[in-house]
């Protein structure tokens, strides 16, 4: 475990104290990925736990695990980098974003939605807000400029 912790230590040291280190078992690809947690409060105000990989390659590797092995066994919505399909009976919907979005300043990352049948306005069902996994170092495209 001591080589994953250097491997994402890299970024900024100043973060370390925060993570939580661990592996995530891709089912479907057959293999194991380091990864890390950090729990952070979101934009509404919501503690969630943030996922870290180590770099792009690792970041598509848990799209296509989630959608059974490879997102080609998912629908592509249209002008979006949406995937949705099913996986053992569960509706997904699956974002791979590599280039992040400028308007949220989030950075390259997957987001992982369930569907959740009569969920939403009149029992219609919802997608759940979903798990969002991020690169390491790189979750937000902008950095703020300290005074």
């Amino acid at each position: 475990m001591g080589f994953e912790i250097l491997l994402f230590a890299t970024p900024g040291f100043e973060e370390l104290g925060a993570l939580k280190f661990a592996t995530r078992e891709l089912k479907f690809l057959g293999e194991a990925l380091p990864i890390a947690e950090k729990t952070i409060i979101n934009a509404r105000g919501e503690s969630v736990v943030r996922t870290f990989v180590r770099n792009e390659d690792d970041l598509l590797k848990i799209a296509e695990d989630a959608a059974g092995g490879s997102l080609d066994n998912f629908i592509k919505e249209e002008g979006k980098n949406w995937w949705i399909g099913e996986v053992n009976g569960e509706k997904l919907k699956i974002e791979w974003e590599p280039g992040g979005h400028m308007s949220t300043n989030e950075g390259p990352h997957v987001r992982i939605q369930k569907w959740k049948e009569g969920a939403g306005k009149k029992g219609k069902g919802k997608w759940s807000n979903g798990e969002k996994i991020f690169i390491q170092g790189k979750e937000t495209l902008k950095t703020s400029k300290k005074k």
